[in-house]
């Protein structure tokens, strides 16, 4: 994809970020391996928390969730919990 052909201002594409291998075979095969070890740090008890939150491009920026019934909360996310669930500033945590 190029910058015309995004669904929003912060999304992006491999091709956008100058990734060099485009092979779908290979990129799973990357991913699946990073999962792994992810998998494995989580499984001695440690977190990645801290590097999720500098990756995110949710937190700290005006969020809308639905949720099953059809509410929906409209607030700005704040950080992830321990337990993976979003953080708001009105005070709720959602999975």
């Amino acid at each position: 994809m190029n910058d015309s052909e995004l669904p929003v201002p912060t999304a992006t594409s491999l091709a956008i970020e100058g990734c060099v291998e485009l092979d779908r075979n290979r990129i799973l095969g990357a991913i699946l391996n990073h999962f792994e070890v992810n998998l494995q740090i989580w499984e001695l008890g440690k977190s990645f928390i801290g590097e999720y939150k500098e990756a995110s491009a949710t937190i700290g920026t005006e969020v809308e969730v639905s949720l099953p019934g059809g509410k929906v909360l409209r607030s700005k996310a704040t950080g992830v919990n321990d337990a993976g669930e979003l953080l708001l500033e009105s005070g709720e945590a959602v999975t």
